[in-house]
């Protein structure tokens, strides 16, 4: 009877090269926190509150690793310990680098033509977005905080409804083109630029 190879049975060690960035970015935020004065800036931001902000943006890093998404949805609890203007670039900005992570694994997936890339690929919600982002930074800058956080809140509590109660293969057809992909990315951006939530409207579509 004929038997596999042993090499086919054989699993692969796992590997922890890539937990040598996270705990050297965590150990360099704690001697920061250490060497540097956080009351200049935020009078009451305690050492229980670093911790409390550490564990809540590893959750959103674990969170985005798994699923590619909702890094800002469990971020936003940072908005509990931080000020808008501090807390949506903070989740920006770690977003971003999250991502950034995965291409190497997404690179065999991703367009690798001009046709790919357009009409029908993600080029033109691409470029909404970058033009959007621009109203969503002037927004950043200029509503209230608590509108700020009353926004991400309404934002994350619509998706969540429409996450358990999309009907199951839901689909609308004449929106794949372009125009759409413009719109799209443009929405994404002016809600990413003042929330740190640019994936909403391009997941619903």
């Amino acid at each position: 009877m004929p038997t596999a190879p042993v090499n086919a049975l054989e699993t692969g060690k796992p590997s922890y090269k890539g937990l040598v960035l996270p705990i050297s970015m965590i150990g360099l935020a704690t001697l920061l926190y250490f060497l540097l004065d956080p009351a200049v800036l935020l009078p009451s931001f305690t050492l229980s509150h670093f911790l409390t902000l550490a564990l809540i943006l590893f959750m959103a890093g674990l969170m985005s690793g798994l699923t590619g998404f909702a890094f800002s949805a469990v971020g936003a609890l940072t908005l509990f310990l931080l000020p808008p203007i501090t807390a949506v670039p903070l989740l920006q900005a770690l977003s971003a680098c999250n991502q950034m992570l995965s291409l190497g694994k997404l690179r065999k997936d991703m367009p690798k033509t001009w046709r790919e890339w357009w009409p029908c690929g993600p080029g033109p919600a691409i470029l909404g977005g970058l033009t959007g982002v621009q109203a969503g930074v002037w927004l950043l800058n200029n509503l209230p905080g608590p509108r700020i956080v009353l926004a991400l809140g309404a934002l994350i509590t619509i998706y969540s409804i429409y996450s358990l109660f999309k009907p199951a293969g839901l689909k609308i057809h004449g929106f794949g083109g372009a125009p759409s992909g413009f719109v799209v990315g443009a929405l994404g951006g002016a809600i990413g630029g003042f929330t740190a939530f640019p994936g909403f409207p391009v997941v619903l579509w």
